[in-house]
């Protein structure tokens, strides 16, 4: 089971906040890292950003055409072209 952390802090001028360095060591957050800041109703979601390389871009797309439903025979045909043409590459 993790450990729980957390904190209260204050919002500054500019709406920005210090995340707590036992937190961020918790993550392996660094100076510079990119956070990701999300929403999902009333809570945030930060994240550390990492780019997805060009082999795991290929993948998620080739995937996402995969899972296209209620299609007619010709367009399962440009479908499986694209995936073709991305597979080239």
């Amino acid at each position: 089971m993790s450990k729980l952390i957390g904190s209260i802090r204050t919002l500054d001028a500019l709406g920005r906040i210090v995340i707590p360095s036992e937190i961020r060591y918790a993550l392996d957050w660094n100076d510079r890292d990119n956070v990701s800041i999300m929403m999902d109703g009333e809570t945030v979601i930060l994240k550390k950003f990492t780019p997805e390389t060009p082999g795991e871009k290929k993948a998620r797309l080739i995937e996402s055409l995969k899972a296209i439903e209620g299609l007619n025979d010709s367009d399962k045909e440009i479908i499986e072209q694209a995936i073709n043409l991305v597979n080239k590459y």
